[in-house]
């Protein structure tokens, strides 16, 4: 899309957040729809980037259903392990236990400016992004801060660890053409990252609506996720 459509299109898209905001029930849906293609464009790449890159002889029906299909078994367990609760819990904390009962403008237009940042390649964080937006109070942002800063540094000490320990060996194993059992081996990992993404980032879009939905609305939740 052209800087000038993607704009104009962001344009429209704040005007929609604007006329919706005085009317909670649109606002929750219209603030989901945002979050939903937000959140999913600023993060699949760096999740699914290099397992599309690495299938690109396979047709793109087969990927979306394998994307598509763990999502949505992901959404259902969190759905039926907590009883109608699709982010795993982690909008269980103080000050986001309970669903918005009115939106701000800002608050509905907050994954529109996680767009723009996208856009520009400008690195954010999505769940401070989008969560401050409902922070009751500085102490429950800072929390949430807290865990994501953590998961970054242990995330980073373990992949350095275990770079220096495998760099010789797997230099020396992953030469050439791919063995038969590589391919499987990448699905599988590829589907368990993808899987914990969703149950890591549910809370940056299920953060809109009820914290307890029903069958219909976890039917409609996961196929807006999946369209996105």
């Amino acid at each position: 899309m052209s800087s000038k459509r993607f704009y104009l299109s962001l344009a429209f898209c704040f005007l929609i957040a604007l006329l919706a905001s005085p009317f909670p029930k649109v606002a929750m849906w219209v603030g989901f729809l945002f979050a939903s293609y937000s959140v999913v464009a600023n993060d699949s790449i760096q999740t699914l980037g290099t397992f599309l890159s690495a299938n690109k002889e396979r047709s793109t029906l087969s990927l979306w259903c394998f994307v598509a299909g763990l999502l949505l078994a992901t959404t259902f367990c969190s759905w039926w392990q907590y009883g109608g609760d699709v982010s795993f819990q982690r909008l269980s904390s103080k000050g986001f236990e309970a669903a918005p009962t009115e939106f701000t403008f800002l608050q509905v237009a907050a994954p529109l400016f996680l767009l723009v940042l996208t856009r520009n390649a400008i690195p954010v964080s999505t769940t401070f992004l989008i969560l401050s937006a409902f922070a009751a109070s500085l102490d429950t942002i800072g929390s949430v801060v807290g865990k994501s800063l953590s998961g970054y540094y242990l995330a980073f000490a373990c992949s350095l660890v275990l770079w220096m320990v495998s760099n010789d060996w797997t230099r020396k194993v992953f030469r050439g053409t791919p063995s038969k059992f590589w391919y499987p081996l990448q699905w599988i990992t590829s589907g368990m990252l993808w899987s914990v993404w969703v149950m890591q980032d549910a809370a940056n879009v299920a953060i809109y609506l009820p914290r307890k939905l029903t069958l219909g609305e976890v039917a409609l939740y996961g196929a807006i996720l999946s369209a996105a």
